[in-house]
């Protein structure tokens, strides 16, 4: 079955030969495409953290720590998302090529995950609703601008909190008051930020990358001008894990892109409101405001709104690398559904 992702091959100069072999079931091209659909994955500040190699058995997941954010994220909980997020992705795009993808998760170590694309799948009610979210991956955007008011249906709300719990993960709704409490959560972190030296360097470095237009971003405290208030969100969201280890993140951000794919398939958009996750006092302060049981990892606004240009990705050459796989370790098998095998 070939991928239906509109995907092409891309060489890899540098690093590795272009791929011209096939990993387990996939053929080269396959493996291209796949790959190429797994950088589409959303990242902080657009650092893109990921890394893949291919042996003839599976495809790796590297987390790219040359890309961290040390003052933003000093624990890599936000590249492990990141990764995650690009590894749902890969998911996704190797069951849509007709193909199991037999995932390992290590989270702490490198790799971070090995995908083994298997045996054939059959097709079925899963498979079905994949393939919807696999053809929404070129389509997701992170729209900062306000929403539209009109509201997100019940019936979409529900695919949107199943998506989170396929991956182990859970979707609170915030309600009117939980949201006017959040936005001062996120006035109060966002101060913080702003007056940290250290936050603002790396942030503007980033953001002014000697002029590279592929790591583009918004004016920094764009999510807290007045029109973006959260009390006027059509559906505020919060990702969460009941443990907060690095292979919850890893989770977690893949519970974040099934989510963002399956808003993105009923015509939904998305952005994210990170500032009262990424200080720890706020992060504290959430968690009570959810009721305890959560780790807080993501926080969205989810509503209508026109499309946003695609945020610039690196090309497929400079994510791959030589194969560096590790000796095998107690990690964590799990099929195209996710569910914990």
């Amino acid at each position: 079955m070939p991928c239906r992702l509109g995907m092409t091959k891309s060489g890899e100069p540098q690093m590795s030969p272009t791929i011209t072999t096939p990993v387990g079931s996939l053929s080269a091209a396959q493996v291209a495409s796949v790959i190429r659909a797994a950088t589409l994955a959303p990242s902080q500040h657009n650092t893109q953290p990921w890394q893949f190699s291919c042996t003839p058995h599976s495809i790796e997941l590297y987390a790219d720590r040359h890309r961290s954010l040390p003052v933003a994220d000093p624990n890599h909980r936000e590249l492990l998302l990141s990764c995650g997020a690009a590894l749902m992705n890969l998911r996704l795009a190797i069951t849509a090529c007709g193909v199991r993808p037999i995932t390992n998760l290590r989270a702490g170590d490198d790799p971070i995950a090995t995908v083994r694309p298997s045996d054939t799948v059959r097709e079925n009610a899963d498979t079905k609703n994949d393939q919807w979210l696999v053809e929404a991956i070129p389509f997701r955007r992170t729209v900062r601008r306000p929403f539209s008011p009109l509201p997100v249906g019940r019936e979409v709300i529900k695919q949107l909190r199943r998506a989170a719990e396929i991956e182990h993960a859970w979707l609170p709704i915030l309600d009117s008051a939980q949201r006017t409490a959040l936005h001062e959560l996120v006035l109060r972190a966002h101060r913080r930020q702003r007056d940290d030296p250290a936050f603002q360097a790396e942030w503007a470095w980033w953001n002014d990358r000697a002029g590279d237009q592929r790591h583009e971003l918004p004016a920094f405290g764009e999510a807290t001008l007045p029109e973006h208030s959260l009390k006027a969100s059509p559906l505020t969201v919060m990702i969460g894990t009941l443990g907060d280890s690095p292979l919850d993140w890893l989770r977690a951000g893949q519970a974040m892109q099934r989510v963002l794919l399956a808003a993105a398939a009923a015509g939904l958009c998305a952005s994210f409101v990170s500032q009262p996750i990424e200080v720890d006092s706020t992060r504290a302060e959430l968690r009570s405001l959810v009721g305890d049981g959560l780790w807080p990892q993501i926080l969205l606004r989810i509503g209508y709104a026109d499309l946003a240009k695609p945020a610039p990705r690196r090309p497929i050459e400079e994510v791959l690398i030589k194969s560096r796989s590790a000796p095998p370790s107690r990690g964590t098998e799990r099929g195209e559904s996710g569910r914990t095998r």
